[in-house]
């Protein structure tokens, strides 16, 4: 958070020796261009969620929703094969934007995943999509379930909108 007056110093920096960056502050850079950014900034952006799709890209997704929208399209294909089920559940959040539809089929494979954090992930999101196709696919996880956090977050989002069926 700098001070006002030097927002428009740190994004001339950024914007005109961005090859001068270290990796270390990366991150940050990916917070201030979020809060600070524009247009302008999306080659930049994009370059950073193009080469790192690891949670440390995370803040730069952020930046593209906020800042740079038109670029989610040639950045979010690696970003829902990341490794990270952080990354891969936020990229499906911000493909709700553009397309509902494919969000949750990506949404399904979090749940679907053998990883209980992918699992966990998913249903971080759940309550983004429609509540009577995530019920659908909560209840049909619910019975091979073993790891307890799962089971709980899978009771808290059910719980959000009880139905009689539900309950």
């Amino acid at each position: 958070s700098p001070p006002a007056e030097k927002v428009t110093e740190l994004l001339n920096f950024i914007r005109q020796s961005a090859e001068q960056i270290p990796e270390e502050i990366l991150p940050a850079v990916g917070v201030f261009l979020n809060r600070h950014g524009d247009i302008s900034d999306a080659p930049f952006i994009e370059k950073q969620l193009l080469k790192d799709s690891s949670n440390l890209a995370l803040p730069y997704l952020n930046a593209a929703e906020n800042v740079a929208a038109v670029i989610l399209p040639r950045v979010l294909p690696g970003l829902l094969a990341s490794r990270e089920p952080l990354v891969r559940s936020r990229a499906v959040s911000a493909l709700r934007r553009i397309d509902p539809e494919e969000a949750e089929r990506h949404f399904s494979d979090l749940l679907a995943s053998r990883n209980p954090e992918d699992r966990l992930a998913g249903i971080g999101i759940a309550l983004l999509f429609p509540f009577e196709r995530v019920k659908g696919y909560l209840l049909s996880l619910l019975p091979e379930e073993r790891d307890p956090e799962v089971l709980t977050a899978c009771q808290t989002v059910l719980a959000t909108n009880p139905e009689a069926d539900t309950a």
